[in-house]
């Protein structure tokens, strides 16, 4: 067990004053403000003897009820223009968080600030100016804050770092972000009168800039000394010390066991760089032989210096065999295709595969796609062709590997090389490493979600396993919720069939569950099954946008270890998942945000947290689109990915062994 260290987290002491008295003026919206609520709630959050009063004074300045928002400002005198109510310790229980709106926000508009209130997921977000970016627009930062009652703490986080505003006026379209700068505040426009406007991470292109413990640590300790420090409030006070120390009981940490993952002959190792290229995968595709790599390509050059890449090698990679066991042969009579464009290519594809692969599925082929093919590089018609030309081969139980040509002609290929490798051998059904442990009787569904156009799509990666391989895939609509207790059923009835009945049922979720998700699970598990197994629910969230962040003390304010995870609410813990191995790395790591993983549900007596994190953390070293361990587990990563491929073709999922039992999507 590793030594759990020093850590803080970007929280602060907040705490109310134990005596407060006070009015709350409530006004009636005429236009946007800082803190206040639908008129419905506010009348339900105060005390009986009020709201008749409140009725009458909604009658009369002909507000309604149940639709209309009235605002508020909380202060040491009464309003004789406002509803105004008195509040003391007890009935202002309902407000504090508006009152921390009210204070925080107003602290921020004095100091120039613009202010969002009402974000999703945080209290509210600030805007810092930054920089100039061009002669039309200034470029911000966004702080986010939040608030917890319970814990009495504030969190505060640094956000987006490329909002954009602009410099002039300009009459914005119904529902886009503007800033009103007589009272600082950013709201979505409900007219047309000339505002500056925001473009959020949208003129901003290339790369994110990477994420750095030691930098956001120094930005937030910045924050907290040279902002929050300043804020006086006569309803609550800040502690001024800084960020604060996470408490021993909240820190825990996987074994280190579970670092280690196997290897040919079953040699272990915690990278998987220095795993594969010493000991080779765990377990090689059969009969690899009969494996036919179809080149599909534009330049002739690019597909000539690939192939010899991956017959002979280059610099370190030692070429796809040495490195796989997959010797690099071509299908019979040299099937090949060379096309003019890529927006022609899907139509060629399909005049090709017609011609020479008349068959159903060719599960021993696989496609070697080079061209035009590169994250921030692809246009909108090349990245419809990508998928466009995946479905057509995936349609033939041909798996595809996409290769951009212009990474074939960059001095580093080398290193693009072993990824590529890797990929090849899952989607062709091998394991090129697993988790050196033993397999359990367990099945573990993943579920994510991706939107397209004004429908939302689900896509599901299946387990049956803890060593990598997919036991079905599947993409769907979503509509009534139906459709998830549907793939479950048949999810449940293809393990018993194959392995027997699972001890437990594991689902990663993407989204806090409802109550009614929960009743049909079990609803579906005990009486249609009849098979009353524990089953637990944890959601992963898979947004950048982390409002948590924890630093190690004793390792520079850098971060945690891998393994480590942090209680930072009830039932929800930061899981810190990274190729920090070491207390003190000998090599350069780079810096990963953790995941957030909340517990949603668990049967009693069936599963404890820990053991929950764990999987979670083992199916992220599961990942096998390259060899840099990645945070998220396979389970959501991959359902994310099947998920956005199914959108495109209204949810459709080809039902070939290829495609339900193989990663051809990564």
């Amino acid at each position: 067990m590793m030594k759990i260290n020093n850590f803080l987290i970007n929280r602060i002491n907040l705490r109310f004053n134990k005596e407060i008295n006070c009015y709350l003026n409530i006004s009636k919206a005429t236009s946007f403000s800082l803190v206040g609520n639908k008129a419905v709630w506010t009348k339900g959050k105060l005390l009986p003897e009020y709201h008749i009063g409140f009725e009458d004074w909604l009658k009369e300045q002909q507000i309604e009820i149940e639709v209309d928002f009235v605002y508020f400002d909380f202060s040491e005198e009464e309003n004789d223009d406002c509803f105004s109510v008195q509040l003391n310790t007890t009935s202002i229980q309902p407000f504090k968080n508006k009152i921390f709106l009210q204070e925080l926000g107003k602290f921020f508009i004095e100091r120039g600030f613009y202010i969002e209130p009402l974000r999703m997921a945080v209290d509210f977000s600030v805007y810092q100016r930054v920089e100039d970016f061009n002669p039309d627009w200034e470029q911000y930062r966004r702080i986010d804050f939040k608030w917890n009652g319970k814990r009495e703490e504030l969190s505060f986080n640094i956000g987006s770092e490329n909002t954009l505003i602009s410099r002039q006026k300009e009459t914005p379209e119904e529902g886009t972000k503007i800033v009103n700068e007589e009272t600082q505040l950013v709201y979505k426009c409900r007219d047309d009168t000339p505002r500056k406007i925001f473009a959020v991470n949208r003129i901003i292109k290339g790369p994110p800039k990477k994420f750095n413990y030691n930098r956001r640590y120094s930005d937030l300790k910045k924050i907290a000394f040279e902002y929050l420090n300043a804020l006086q409030s006569k309803f609550f006070g800040l502690d001024k010390s800084g960020l604060k120390s996470v408490e021993t009981r909240d820190v825990q940490a996987i074994f280190s066991r579970q670092n280690l993952m196997a290897f040919g002959g079953g040699k272990t190792a915690v990278n998987a760089a220095l795993g594969m290229r010493e000991y080779g995968p765990f377990r090689k595709i059969e009969e690899a032989n009969k494996v036919k790599l179809l080149f599909i390509y534009q330049n002739r050059n690019d597909a000539n210096n690939l192939y010899s890449y991956l017959r002979n090698g280059l610099k370190h990679f030692p070429g796809l065999l040495s490195y796989t066991g997959i010797p690099v042969s071509l299908p019979d009579g040299n099937k090949r295709l060379n096309y003019n464009n890529a927006v022609d290519l899907p139509n060629d594809l399909k005049g090709f595969l017609l011609k020479e692969y008349p068959g159903e599925a060719y599960p021993e082929t696989l496609a070697i796609v080079i061209g035009p093919f590169k994250k921030y590089e692809s246009d909108e018609e090349e990245s419809e062709t990508y998928y466009k030309v995946k479905k057509l081969l995936l349609d033939k139980g041909i798996s595809s590997q996409f290769v951009s040509n212009s990474s074939i002609k960059e001095p580093n290929f080398h290193y693009f090389l072993p990824n590529i490798a890797i990929a090849i051998l899952a989607k062709l059904g091998g394991i090129p490493w697993k988790l050196d442990n033993k397999r359990y009787n367990e099945l573990v569904i993943g579920f994510n979600t991706r939107k397209y156009g004004e429908n939302t799509f689900l896509g599901s990666a299946v387990f049956f396993d803890n060593e990598g391989k997919l036991g079905r895939v599947q993409g769907f609509p979503q509509s009534g919720g139906r459709e998830i207790i549907q793939h479950l059923r048949n999810a449940i009835l293809q393990y018993s069939h194959e392995f027997g009945e699972p001890d437990r049922l594991v689902i990663h979720y993407y989204k806090p569950p409802q109550e009614k998700e929960i009743k049909n699970i079990e609803f579906l598990l005990k009486d249609e099954l009849n098979l009353p197994i524990p089953f637990a629910m944890v959601e992963i969230n898979d947004s950048k946008s982390k409002m948590d962040i924890c630093f190690d003390a004793e390792y520079q304010m850098g971060m945690p270890e891998s393994g480590v995870y942090v209680k930072v609410g009830r039932n929800e813990y930061l899981l810190f998942n990274n190729n920090r191995y070491q207390k003190k790395p000998v090599r350069k790591i780079e810096d990963v945000l953790p995941v957030t993983v909340r517990i949603s549900f668990a049967d009693t007596g069936g599963f404890h947290h820990k053991e929950l994190i764990t999987q979670v953390y083992e199916f992220s070293r599961l990942n096998w689109t390259g060899l840099k361990q990645k945070s998220q587990p396979v389970t959501t990563t991959y359902s994310k990915l099947i998920a956005d491929f199914s959108s495109k073709f209204g949810g459709v999922i080809p039902e070939n062994n290829v495609a339900q039992g193989t990663p051809w999507f990564i």
